[in-house]
């Protein structure tokens, strides 16, 4: 059965979104038991340990392997980087810190007393905001972005392909600015990728060097305020 469920993006993600350049994300599987991973334990492992990874349910007779969280067909609230603001014509907004966009939100009434949609764009511009608050701590009522999700596979990180970086939401201008491919690429894109992945995933002990398993998400944009 479908469910409604979060994920959290960050502010360049959120853009690639926006943009429709990223319709797949990758997340760790964090409780692969260690005799799953290749290379990390002695080779005294069969290909039968990998079979979970060709499987159509991955999980399979595996019960210690983590299920998905995320199914084909589930509804996903975008959270995202956002704080609440107050425009210039008195009604009390979040801004989305990905774009700076302002929609109304749930007190929205101006000093005439005119009620304006919550979720709007707000185009009267802004007179002040409060900080900025983490992604992690956004409510539901605050989401602007839902997307639905169309299918889910597991593999390990360096799986990847130059075609899957770009649907990742590589900048295409930032991946031109290597005239170089890194020691991890094979490509201006994956290069790009696996730098953008460090830069998010080293310091959680899930480093592209590492070549964790992750969920393959492909998804679509299923609706915007």
């Amino acid at each position: 059965m479908a469910k409604e469920l979060p994920i959290s993006f960050t502010a360049e993600s959120v853009r690639a979104i926006i943009d429709k350049r990223k319709n797949v994300t990758r997340r760790v599987i964090k409780n692969i038991p260690a005799c799953y991973v290749k290379g990390r334990k002695p080779q005294s492992y069969g290909p039968d340990d990998y079979a979970f990874l060709d499987m159509a349910d991955p999980v399979g007779t595996y019960p210690t392997l983590a299920m998905p969280r995320y199914q084909p067909g589930d509804l996903l609230w975008v959270k995202e980087s956002y704080r609440e603001a107050a425009c210039n014509k008195g009604f009390i907004c979040i801004q989305y810190k990905a774009d700076e966009q302002i929609r109304h939100g749930l007190t929205s009434q101006g000093d005439n007393g005119e009620i304006e949609a919550v979720g709007k764009i707000c185009e009267h511009g802004l007179m002040g905001g409060g900080k900025w608050k983490s992604s992690r701590f956004m409510p539901k009522w605050v989401a602007r972005t839902w997307l639905e999700v169309v299918s889910v596979r597991p593999e390990q990180l360096q799986d990847i392909t130059e075609e899957d970086c770009w649907k990742e939401g590589i900048n295409k201008q930032e991946a031109d600015k290597l005239p170089y491919i890194n020691k991890w690429g094979v490509g201006c894109a994956s290069a790009t990728f696996s730098n953008l992945w460090d830069s998010i995933n080293t310091k959680r002990g899930y480093s592209w060097e590492s070549n964790p398993f992750v969920w393959r998400i492909e998804f679509r944009e299923a609706r915007r305020q």
